[in-house]
């Protein structure tokens, strides 16, 4: 029999957890209880209610507006059934922390999932109603999780801080006429995601929010409203292309540093204030083409960025050691080796001469 113990206010009941004696792992949560005669409606499930417990399950009524912080955290918790009808507004921070819940249905009135909520499950799937009011993701709510893909209700306007940090998200998409405006720092850091598409109404993208070695293309919607990309936003990807959007003002520090796969960037709008290092050591064998495109009657030369860039640090190393590479040679040959010693000595300071001259 299950034995669930309640907190009575007013007229309201809020679940405050299970009986020491309770062996039930399969738990139905009634709309209503009554107590001396008392009709109670069952409204929320409270702080730590189920956490650390044996679980397995659970149904929710559509009368419960809240389940709150640490609720189900570090329990046994395999799947969670909510009511057709239900009235759900709020699920909070660390809800379903370190569970076993594989899928989940979110009701369309939630409009709060709190900080990692779901961290650390074993989430696979999330799905939200067509008309869902979600306002927002909020930070770590899918970080080390297994979910592979999402879309984004049209009413979220924010992804927050480390939100699918080190998932295995793989495909992410929007709900016709996205209202997102931020995208925040290592939002989609270390995940799966290969392309992505960024709305138009998005104006800010967090430092280091897309770092992975497994993303190739990105996307702005036509008449992208960005104007600021952080630190760091794209360090490391393998993106080969990307057009910045006219309105974008600054870009941060190291932002697509190390970009191995970069050849093409165009500048749709005029120039932004560039960070330090925002383009460095991209590409590898391949210059990258720095282009311009007309913008409020005006041009600017936007291959001037690339003289910004390449002409610094990196072309002096490769001018020291020209400089010094004929005393390399005399050094190798005066020195009191053997041939064997020498002959290999002597290729692999040509082959490193060579790899300098075309790695930018």
């Amino acid at each position: 029999m299950t034995k669930i113990l309640y907190s009575l206010e007013n007229s309201n009941a809020i679940v405050i957890g299970l009986d020491t004696e309770n062996t039930e792992t399969n738990i139905i949560i009634p709309e209503t209880i009554t107590i001396d005669n008392i009709m109670y409606t069952v409204i929320s499930i409270g702080d730590n209610a189920f956490d650390n417990t044996l679980i397995e399950s659970i149904n929710i009524p559509k009368t419960v507006t809240k389940i709150g912080i640490n609720a189900f955290y570090n329990s046994k918790l395999k799947s969670i059934t909510f009511a057709d009808d239900s009235l759900l507004t709020s699920i909070g921070i660390n809800a379903f922390y370190i569970t076993f819940i594989e899928s989940i249905n979110i009701p369309k009135t939630v409009t709060k999932i709190g900080n990692s909520a779901c961290s650390y499950s074993k989430l696979k799937s999330i799905t939200f109603a067509n008309d869902s009011l979600l306002t927002s993701i909020e930070d770590n709510v899918f970080s080390y999780t297994l979910i592979e893909s999402i879309n984004i209700p049209k009413t979220v306007t924010s992804i927050g801080i480390n939100a699918f940090f080190n998932s295995k998200l793989n495909s992410i998409t929007y709900a016709d006429n996205s209202e997102l405006t931020l995208i925040d720092k290592y939002a989609f850091a270390n995940t799966f995601i290969e392309s992505i598409n960024i709305p138009k109404t998005v104006t800010k993208i967090g430092s280091s929010a897309f770092v992975s070695y497994r993303l190739k293309t990105i996307t702005f919607e036509d008449d992208s409203l960005l104007t600021l990309i952080e630190d760091s936003a794209f360090e490391n990807t393998f993106i080969e292309s990307i057009d910045i959007p006219k309105n974008v003002l600054n870009i941060g520090s190291y932002a697509f540093y190390k970009c191995k796969m970069l050849k093409h960037v165009y500048f749709k709008g005029d120039k932004p204030t560039l960070g330090e290092n925002a383009f460095s050591k991209i590409g590898s064998f391949f210059k990258p083409t720095i282009g311009h495109f007309e913008a409020h009657n005006k041009t600017w030369d936007g291959t001037k960025v690339i003289d910004d860039l390449y002409f610094g640090f990196s072309l002096y190393i490769k001018v020291a050691f020209f400089l010094l590479f004929p005393l390399l040679i005399f050094i190798i040959t005066k020195l009191n080796l053997s041939n064997i010693v020498k002959i290999p000595l002597y290729v692999f300071s040509i082959i490193f001469l060579i790899l300098l001259v075309f790695y930018n």
